[in-house]
């Protein structure tokens, strides 16, 4: 009869290296490895709501929140409650995917074709921005005391919470002798005008017309207009930052609803992940990985493609608190200190699909990453290099798999790799 195995502490799966010892399985399925190396079954999952096509979830104090197909309305953001009870909080425009980020009361809600601004305190969805006035002042001169010189003015306009828009289309007027200048169309504006031959712009007020200097409250808003549809929204260094294209855009610094034309940075191909950090942001594609320092200086930190929607955020005893997390074609990495650092390329090995999503959870104190992907199309399992899939708890390899493609099973995967 052979001797007992005996194994003191499971180090994890590993799948890369042929040399492993037996405290290292080549598969862990439904399995957790404790810090102390100890096997420990996962606990279950309970359905507490039902919503068609829900995505993009994210979380605020004891409320989830995602989209779905709506009952009101076609699509919805919904509310979930820790006992499963739903709320549809208001209308959205698709059914894309929805990047977030919570801002005091604030979460700013972008897509590829809509953006909205969620009112924690009052459930209320709105605008993400105040649109910019398509008029310009229409004026006249008249006798009066103004200054004799070279004029322009504009109109902004400020919504019921105190919102102020981007300035409008400018009008420019030249007085040949002191006088006065009439406006026409000031319903629902506010004036803003330079001083006599100069550049900067003043508040007037809600007036129709203008006969004293005013040099007093600079107009803030110049060039300034609401953002456009864009995706990986983050925040960092005191603006809000996302992605249009090959183009990562941002915000004026704290005034998250004022964008401006200038205020992008062309990359190479489509951006499909923005993640901040403590020294910048790590901007990924599907070819290369950049990072972004606090002087907007770009650098190469990996020459390998990330995979959408994969990012989340973590804390290590070795790499520090609030880390970014991403999967790239060659495996987990994390954002350290302006360097992509490899977490599982040594140990565990899998295919990819084209996008995924990730969540880092923490229970009795075991801290967990756990990252879901959509199977590659051309196998439909992962794990290329041993070719292997768990089906009902059965390592089977890839002929075994092909002999049953004609039978309509499901598969799944189960990867854990812990990093402490």
């Amino acid at each position: 009869m052979s001797e007992p195995l005996k194994i003191d502490q499971f180090k994890g799966m590993n799948n890369v290296d042929p040399r492993r010892d037996v405290a290292s399985p080549h598969v862990i399925h439904n399995l957790d490895v404790t810090q102390k190396g100890v096997l420990s079954k996962r606990a279950g999952y309970v359905k507490i709501a039902t919503l068609v096509n829900a995505h993009s979830l994210f979380a605020f104090e004891t409320d989830l929140y995602c989209f779905a197909e709506g009952s009101v309305y076609t699509f919805s953001l919904w509310r979930v409650s820790q006992n499963g009870d739903l709320t549809e909080v208001g209308e959205i425009v698709s059914d894309n995917v929805v990047y977030s980020v919570k801002l005091e009361n604030f979460v700013y809600l972008a897509s590829k074709s809509w953006l909205k601004i969620l009112n924690i305190t009052t459930g209320v969805l709105r605008d993400w921005g105040v649109a910019v006035p398509t008029v310009a002042p229409i004026v006249t001169v008249v006798s009066g005391s103004l200054p004799a010189g070279a004029y322009k003015l504009c109109f902004t306009t400020t919504d019921a919470e105190g919102r102020m828009s981007g300035a409008g289309p400018i009008t420019s007027v030249e007085l040949a002798s002191s006088g006065k200048i009439a406006i026409s169309n000031t319903a629902g504006y506010d004036v803003w005008i330079t001083d006599t031959n100069g550049s900067e712009f003043y508040y007037a007020g809600n007036v129709s017309s203008i006969e004293q200097p005013v040099d007093i409250d600079i107009l803030p808003t110049l060039l300034v207009r609401p953002p456009e549809p864009m995706e990986h929204v983050v925040f960092w260094n005191g603006r809000i930052w996302g992605s249009i294209g090959k183009d990562v855009v941002y915000s004026e610094p704290f005034a998250y609803e004022w964008f401006k034309d200038e205020n992008f940075l062309p990359f190479e191909d489509d951006i499909v992940m923005i993640a901040d950090s403590n020294g910048g942001l790590f901007i990924g594609t599907k070819t290369k990985t950049y990072f972004v320092d606090a002087e907007l200086n770009i650098s190469t930190v990996d020459n390998v493609g990330v995979v959408t929607g994969t990012l989340t955020k973590t804390s290590f005893t070795k790499l520090g608190q609030d880390i970014p997390v991403w999967v790239t074609q060659k495996g987990i990495v994390a954002g350290v200190e302006g360097k992509v650092v490899y977490l599982t390329v040594e140990k565990v090995k899998f295919d990819v699909g084209a996008k995924g999503a990730s969540i880092f959870t923490r229970k009795k104190g075991m801290a967990k990453l756990m990252t879901s992907m959509e199977q590659p199309s051309s196998v439909g399992f992962g794990d290329s290099v041993t070719a292997e899939v768990i089906r009902n708890g059965k390592v089977i390899n890839v002929a075994e798999f092909q002999r049953d493609q004609q039978d309509d099973m499901v598969l799944s995967e189960s990867v854990v790799d812990e990093v402490v």
